[in-house]
Order: structure tokens, then sequence, then C-alpha cells
């Protein structure tokens, strides 16, 4: 029974303190929590969401499926292959994944993962000051000044996996301590792991756990206890000897090969003046700041404060300086300074790591979690000093633990909620994964991200990879050359589909091209990613394009087909389309402008230039074709024109009218689409009209509300 209770008494420590951090977590990430599994972190006008959640997929997509090296692919940014070493890949977590992929889906996993983040982060570091001599209250605290930080926060609203797992740091340290008071040498290993995995979670570990572990390590050897016993320091140096030595065998394996054989030489370099922008700044300190650039305003004042009137060890001085350190690093490469109205550059530490790093790093502002731990620690012991000398009583400490408990969560803003979105669920994608055929599917918008050159915009496309497993161009790699965008800059339709140029006549030739050369099987069209602009061009170009077949229209996704039997598949008994609705977007090529409500009727203004086109995929066969529309200029005429056949010529009114003519079947070409050509006699703007009182300087033609074709009845 006494030992049943001992080991009570032991664990609840522990216990309490999960259950502790297990509340302040679903307190900071209430809504992503609340709706686990159905949201993404953030507002989705961020993408980085979807590269971890690429992440995750492709490593078991790779190793299970593929059986193929996860370090190199071509699946996003084709037709180029790309190593993904120096990509933020987090194998970590991508292993991890590999056993819940089948049962439970990425978003799930993917809030799954910056939980455990938070509760692992808190956890190691309430144990790490635990064991240094903290009472339960000053451990908890330090577990929560350094985990529930901004920063920390906002690397969850950005789904950075690759930044969150800032436990390594305290459990890299617990494993140092267990080499110092173990005499088993299965302890050299732990430290080995414990850093070989840091270094699969994020190369950037392998710059701080350093700058924490060796003064550390630097501290414990020059202690009184180590020196004045040589047979502790001779076993504690083979131990660090064989985890160093175990680690390098581990990166021997990777990355160290792939590194080798890396040509760097096309990848973009940052400036100073970029690492300057991704700097902290000192003022920050003091009035706060968003984001990745603030630690809060109350972690350096207490800190302060419990230096200056504390009683504590030499030893605590240590979390001091390295948390003094990491700031000055995460300052960034330079002060600058108005001087005679001139700015002069005071170069810091970090100019060294930029040249070390050829300039491959440019966020030194991560270096300030760095701190906040240095701090955190600090805060911890020498809190629990005071304590100890005013002999302060145990309900009293609970009493003032509590109330900087809830400091740090006022300051940390954790009461706020958690932004989250729900991503839009397509059933196209799965459709198209259910194609045996190896293609490529075309997303437009067309966007590439190298990690320092952003080309166009729907980098986000690549969360719905996992689910058609197509390749596709768009991408977004930490480090990758640029030959893939200069190479995409040489095509006037892919600059379109970024939104870096207006499409032309090149257009249609490089996508039939494209087509045959790589493949395309789908083009998809996402309308919320494309500005009005952008829709008003390319919507007709893909609508009229004789290499694409209108496939479907979910929500705000048009979807086309390659010409998959070699034409498109003709259209069946009666064929309506409301040019007022999203479908209608599908058949409107050039001289339409985007739907809208003409007078409380939903359709579309035919105009800009005299000719309308409408493509529709007819069989030959005589055809009656109708429309409702409301001419602009007065005394307006149409002249249809099927295929380049005039039909008809048409008076108009100019009130909502109900046309009707013939389409002989001699106008339809057989396995060629139907261009439905209304040509205009006229073009007027409504500021022209109504003499400058109208602010609509577009020329129309006529509106249209619908237009019906089926066959003729004989």
């Amino acid at each position: 029974m006494r030992k049943l209770l001992s080991q009570y008494k032991r664990f609840t420590p522990h216990i309490v303190a999960l259950g502790f951090y297990v509340l302040v977590t679903g307190l900071s990430l209430d809504r992503l929590l609340l709706h686990f599994g159905q949201v993404l972190p953030g507002d989705g006008q961020h993408y980085d969401y979807a590269i971890f959640s690429w992440d995750i997929w492709w490593m078991r997509h790779a190793l299970v499926d593929m059986q193929t090296n996860p370090f190199t692919t071509d699946l996003i940014v084709y037709p180029f292959t790309h190593t993904l070493v120096t990509h933020t890949l987090v194998p970590f977590w991508g292993f991890l994944s590999i056993p819940l992929q089948p049962f439970i889906g990425i978003a799930s996993i993917l809030s799954t993962f910056i939980a455990i983040s938070f509760l692992l982060t808190a956890y190691f570091t309430f144990l790490f000051a635990y064991r240094h001599g903290c009472s339960w209250s000053l451990a908890f605290i330090a577990g929560t000044l350094m985990t529930f930080t901004p920063p920390m926060i906002h690397r969850a609203t950005e789904g950075h996996l690759n930044l969150l797992a800032m436990w390594w740091i305290p459990l890299s340290l617990l494993a140092f301590d267990s080499i110092c008071y173990s005499r088993r040498f299965g302890s050299a290993l732990s430290l080995a792991l414990c850093l070989y995995a840091a270094l699969l979670t994020d190369f950037q570990y392998m710059m701080w756990i350093p700058l924490v572990l060796i003064p550390y390590a630097l501290v414990k050897f020059l202690s009184p206890g180590f020196r004045s016993d040589r047979n502790r320091h001779h076993r504690l140096v083979g131990r660090l000897s064989l985890a160093l030595l175990i680690f390098i065998c581990l990166i021997l394996l990777y990355p160290v090969p792939q590194l080798l054989q890396l040509n760097s030489s096309g990848y973009s370099r940052a400036s100073l003046e970029t690492a300057h922008y991704y700097s902290f700044s000192l003022s920050a300190l003091f009035r706060g700041g968003v984001a990745d650039f603030t630690i809060g305003r109350m972690i350096v004042p207490l800190a302060t404060g419990l230096g200056i009137w504390g009683r504590s060890r030499k030893g605590n001085k240590l979390w001091l300086v390295i948390a003094v350190t990491s700031l000055f690093l995460a300052v960034g490469p330079y002060l600058p300074l108005e001087l005679f109205s001139k700015t002069i550059r005071i170069p810091l530490p970090y100019c060294l790591l930029h040249r070390l790093f050829d300039g491959q790093y440019r966020a030194p502002v991560r270096f300030a979690v760095l701190a906040v731990f240095g701090l955190s620690m600090f805060v911890a012991l020498e809190g629990q000093a005071l304590l100890n000398h005013f002999k302060i009583t145990r309900s009293l400490r609970f009493g003032l633990a509590g109330s900087v408990l809830f400091l740090i969560v006022l300051d940390y803003g954790l009461l706020r909620p958690f932004p989250i979105f729900y991503p839009k669920n397509y059933t196209v994608y799965q459709d198209i994964a259910n194609d045996p055929n190896n293609i490529v599917v075309l997303e437009v918008p067309l966007g590439v991200d190298t990690g320092y050159t952003l080309f166009g915009h729907g980098q986000q496309l690549i969360y719905y990879q996992p689910i058609h497993r197509k390749r596709i161009l768009n991408g977004a790699l930490s480090r990758m050359p640029l030959a893939a965008v200069d190479y995409f800059r040489s095509y006037n339709l892919l600059q379109a589909i970024a939104g870096k140029e207006e499409i032309d006549t090149a257009a249609t030739r490089e996508l039939a091209q494209l087509v045959e050369q790589w493949n395309i099987g789908y083009v998809l069209i996402h309308r919320d990613l494309l500005s009005n602009d952008e829709l008003q061009q390319l919507l007709p170009f893909f609508a009229t394009h004789p290499s694409l077949c209108f496939w479907r229209t979910e929500e705000d996704l048009l979807a086309y087909r390659t010409r998959p039997s070699g034409s498109c598949p003709s259209m069946e008994g009666t064929i309506r389309v409301n040019m007022g609705s999203p479908e209608s977007d599908a058949y409107a090529g050039t001289g339409w402008f985007l739907s809208e409500n003409i007078g409380g009727v939903m359709g579309r203004w035919a105009g800009n230039v005299p000719t309308a086109t409408l493509r529709v995929d007819l069989k030959p066969q005589t055809y009656c074709i109708r429309f409702r529309a409301w001419a602009y200029p007065p005394n307006q005429t149409v002249t249809l024109d099927v295929n380049d056949m005039d039909i008809a010529v048409l008076p108009m009114s100019e009130t909502w009218t109900i046309y009707t003519t013939t389409i002989p079947a001699a106008a339809i070409r057989i396995g060629e689409a139907t261009m439905i050509q209304f040509n205009h006699a006229s073009l007027l703007s409504p500021h022209k009209r109504t003499q400058g009182n109208s602010s609509d300087q577009r020329d129309l033609a006529a509106a249209y509300e619908w237009v019906m074709i089926e066959p003729c009845i004989k």
C-alpha cells in the first residue's frame, strides 16, 4: 500500500501538469479542436497549411503507395523533378502519420499534430524545470510561458509543424541530463535519437539546440561535482562521444549524402534587407506586436524584476545569457540608426550566420522563441529562489502562481478565438482520382513558390493533390531553383493563368501543345481565386478552346476534360444556357461580360466587341434556337452565324424579347465544337447614352437572359 501511495505521489505532478496543459491547449486552439477534422488552421488566405498537409500525405504516398524515394518528386511544379531535402518536408511528422492516414483525414492529422506539439512543449519544459528544483507551480509557469507565447500561436494558425516542435529543446536537455546521471550507455542512444529526430523535423533545430545545449553542457562540465570526480568526468565524455558517433552515423544515411549531391547554384538567396525585414524589433518587448514579431509584454519585465530582486544561484544566470544571445540573433543582421539625415547600419552577430548559410536562412525572428525558453527557465528558477528566501506558504504560492498564469493568458491573448476556415471539398477531385490514366491536372490559377520568389497565385491548390493524386504545375517548396519559374515565364498561357500577362493568340497553340506534351487530362478553373479581370479573359479562352470539353461545375470550380475520344461528347436533348448562371461560363466565349443582375434579371451583356461567341457541342441535325434578349443601342440588329455560316438577321427590341430561328444541319461539323456567333450591328456605352450621368463606360450590344437549343420537331 505504501508503495502504491509512493508511486501515486511520484506521478501526481506529471498527471496534474498534463491535465493542466490539456486545458490550456484546448483554450488556445478552441475552435480547431471543437470542429476537429472539419476545419483547417488560419484564414485560408495563407497557404502554409496546404504545404504541411501535402508533406504529411507525400511521405506515406511515396513510401507505401509508390515505394519510391520520398526526398525527390515531380508531382508538384511539373514537369521538373525536385529535391525535397531543403524543403520543410518534416519527415518526422510524415513517418508518424503513415499508420494514421488509412483511418483519419489529413485535416484531422494536422490538427492532432498541432495539439500534440503544444502538449509536449509544455510538458517537457515543465519537466525540465521541475527536475531542476522548481515547485509544481513555478514549473507550470515555465511550461506555459514557453509554449503559448504569441509566435507559437501564430505558427499554429499557419500549420507550421516544423516550427511548433519546440519540445525538442527541453527534451534534448533532459536527454543530456540522463547521460550525466545515468551509468547506462543506452542514454547515449537516447540523446542521439533525440537530436536526429529533431533534425528530421527541421534543420533549424540544429542551430537552436546547440545554442542551448552547448552552454548547458559546459556549465555541467565546470561544476564542482564533475571536476572533482575524474571517473564520472571520463564516463560522461565517453557517453557523449558515443552519442555523437551514433548521430554522425545517422546523418550519413540522411541528409548528408543528399546535401553533398545538391546543386544550390540556382537557388535564390536572401539579402541582408530581407533578413532585416524578418527580424525581431526590440520595441516589441514594450509595446507588443503581431504574429512572430512579439513575445508578449510580460515575460521580459518579469525576468528583469526577478533578476534584480531575486536570490539565485550562479547557474541560473546561464538561462539569462541564452535568452539575451537568442534575442541578439533574433534582432537580425543590423540595427539601422538615423544620424545626420543618413542611415547607419550597425552590424550584429546574425551577419555571421547569414554568411555561413549563404543567405539561405532569412528569418532571424525565429530565434525569439529560443529566447522565450531561456527567459521561462530563468523566471522559474529565480522565482523559486525568491519564494524559498521569503519562506512563502504553500497556499500563497499557489495563489501567486494562479495569478501569474491568469496574467499570462491575458498577455498572450489566449482567450481570442483560434482562427479556422472550412476547406472546400470538391467531388471532382475524387472522380479524377478514379481515372486510371497517368495524366497531369492543370489548375487555374497557376501559382509557384520557390521559398523566395512567388510566381502567380494558387499555391494552396496542392492541398487537393492527396485526393486526386495526379501531377500538377502548382506547388510551394522552401528551396527550389528558379529554372521552373523561368520556364513557365516562357509561355504566354502559363503567364496568363498566373495573372502575370494578358492572354494572346499564342496561348491557343501553347495549350494544345502542352496537352499533348504533358498529357494534360483535366483543366480545373477556380473562379473564386481569380479576379474579375482574370475571369474576363480566361473564361472565354478555355470555354472555346478546341482541346477542351466542358465536364461539370461544382460551386466555384469549372472543370474541363481534354478530348477523351478525339472529340467532345454531343449534348443531347434540349440545351438551355442560363446566361446569368455560373455554369454559363463554360459556354460563353469572347464578346461577353461576366454574368450580373440586369434590371432584376440575371444575365450577361454582350459587348466590348460586336461579336459574342457561344460554344456548344452538337451532332449534325437541324436545331431550333431561341434566346431572350434586350437590345441596348436603338435600332439594333443581330446576325447569327454558326460555324461561319450566316443563318439569320434579326432586328432587336429595347425590351426583353424572345427570338427564334433555325440552325441547319449543314452548319454542324462532325467532331468539332459548334461556335454560335451573335454579330451585333452597333455598340453603345451607358456613359455616352446618358450623356455622362452613368459611370458605366462599357460598350454594350445587348443583354441576354438565356439561350435555348433543341432539335426541331418536324
